[in-house]
């Protein structure tokens, strides 16, 4: 059985004291001075007003750490500081550096004096402690996490993701280096050669600029479909021997397709660069970044290379001076200030 434990007869003494002193305090609503601090003082109308204006002129921005500041800072609790006559002596700081300026690593509470020394001096706590990955923690955060300032915790999730990302290569290494090798083996019926659908689908998308489906979404379109699409062009899929397979020379045909597009996009992106526009009037040209449309004196250049976006997308640029052109939206056309061309 727990036994309850008694105050002392020193604490007895002030807890009445305090008690008589509250009593005894005289009660002025609009006398700062005379205000409890926590109870009466902070949730006050008046002292609303200086913090949102305290903050507003630090631009939310911590003095100590240059981070989201959220809380206001006295260095003083004279009666012009309470009173809104002194914002010079108020401060807005974050969290973490408002606890760090306060309290010490012991959870001493600084004098006065010491923090605003500490304050002076930006003198921030320097250690940041070696991220710890433990899958079986809740938060990942470290118990210094509150003692941190914000540049010390984007150091510290910076140094976090960087381990995280060590440990799911040594894995994934570790993985392929245990896991045996698939093998693919072709087959050949009459005279077409055949090959699995999922050898097909690896070696499309170790080809550049190929589309990154997974590989389930070429299977249901060739249980569906009986083709696949393989960087635009269809190919047969067949099931034989409780496996999807291809034809090979019509992946073969698709490759080399793509290829030819991936190299001509290339050469459109390095001509674009140069200042060399191509096609004719309303023609569509493909690059690397995406795509744009000829029209004359004025080419649109949309900003992905998906061909379903709409127009707003992207900009209009003048085809003589390669500036961005004006878009007048009221009436339909397009103009360059540059070298003063309109397209209606």
């Amino acid at each position: 059985m727990s036994s309850t434990k008694l105050p002392t007869e020193d604490q007895v003494r002030q807890i009445l004291e305090e008690l008589r002193e509250r009593v005894s305090r005289p009660s002025d609503p609009n006398d700062v001075m005379l205000m409890d601090y926590r109870e009466e003082y902070l949730p006050s109308k008046l002292w609303h007003k200086i913090r949102r204006r305290v903050l507003k002129r630090d631009e939310k921005t911590c003095v100590f750490c240059r981070g989201h500041a959220d809380v206001v800072h006295h260095r003083s609790y004279e009666r012009d500081v309470l009173e809104g006559k002194a914002d010079h002596m108020l401060v807005s700081l974050c969290r973490a550096c408002h606890d760090y300026i306060h309290i010490d690593d012991v959870g001493r509470r600084r004098t006065m004096e010491e923090s605003d020394l500490i304050l002076l001096e930006k003198s921030p706590p320097t250690h940041i402690p070696e991220p710890i990955l433990d899958l079986r923690r809740k938060s990942p955060h470290p118990p210094e996490w509150s003692r941190m300032n914000s540049d010390q915790r984007k150091a510290w999730v910076t140094r976090n993701n960087s381990l995280r990302k060590e440990r799911t290569v040594a894995l994934k290494e570790k993985s392929e280096s245990v896991r045996p090798r698939r093998t693919y083996s072709a087959l050949i019926v009459g005279q077409r050669t055949w090959i699995p659908l999922r050898k097909a689908v690896e070696d499309y998308q170790c080809e550049k600029g190929a589309i990154s489906n997974a590989y389930g979404w070429y299977r249901n379109s060739a249980m569906h479909n009986g083709v696949v699409s393989i960087a635009g062009s269809s190919v047969i899929a067949k099931k034989m021997n409780n496996i999807w397979h291809v034809d090979a020379h019509e992946f073969s045909c698709a490759i080399e397709d793509h290829r030819s597009v991936q190299k001509l996009r290339k050469e459109m992106t390095e001509d674009y660069k140069s200042g060399i526009i191509h096609g004719s009037y309303g023609a569509r040209i493909e690059t690397e970044w995406g795509y744009y449309e000829n029209w004359g004196d004025f080419r649109f250049r949309y900003n992905t290379a998906l061909a379903l976006r709409m127009r707003e997308s992207g900009a209009w640029y003048c085809n003589s001076c390669n500036e961005r052109a004006s878009d007048n939206d009221e009436n339909h056309g397009v103009s360059c200030l540059k070298c003063g061309k309109v397209r209606s």
